[in-house]
């Protein structure tokens, strides 16, 4: 009885089997556009042959018009800005910087704490950037002395520092 089935099994196989008829469509669709390729090429050079002459070429479109240009505007130069005030932004921002670290400081001796000598060299630290900013303002005062806007800003500014960072106690 196995020996039937075996040969049930093989008796296809040695008829051929099936054919894919995805491959013989395929095979005759890609006959047909190379056949069709090659009707365009042999109709173009034939009617290039028989004229003789090349094919006219579209001259190119100008992308602007003659007398119809963008007129340049003339750019004003930047305004130079006084060095002075870099510097006023550079003592701000310094003074800032102090402020943070003296609140850090503060908040260190909240959280961790146990080190008076610790917090204290931070704390003196940010007094000593404070201290530096703010002199640096007082002597930009002097730079910037026909500008009150200027001077306003940096009264601002020392008196706030001021205010927020205590004095030593001594």
């Amino acid at each position: 009885m196995s020996a039937k089935k075996k040969k049930g099994k093989d008796a296809p196989r040695e008829r051929g089997g099936k054919i894919d008829r995805g491959a013989v469509a395929g095979g005759l669709a890609s006959c047909l556009v190379l056949i069709a390729w090659a009707f365009v090429q042999i109709s173009d050079d034939a009617s290039a042959g028989s004229s003789g002459k090349e094919k006219p070429t579209r001259p190119p479109t100008p992308t602007t018009v003659p007398n119809q240009e963008k007129p340049i505007v003339p750019v004003s130069p930047p305004a130079v800005e006084p060095a002075y005030k870099q510097d006023i932004r550079d003592a701000i921002a310094l003074g800032k910087e102090g402020l943070e670290d003296y609140q850090d400081a503060l908040d260190w001796k909240e959280d961790v704490g146990g080190d008076p000598f610790k917090f204290a060299n931070m704390v003196k630290e940010a007094g000593a950037k404070v201290t530096r900013a703010v002199s640096a303002l007082e002597a930009l005062r002097k730079d910037a002395k026909g500008d009150s806007a200027a001077q306003e800003n940096i009264d601002e500014w020392v008196g706030y520092f001021d205010k927020k960072m205590p004095s030593n106690r001594k």
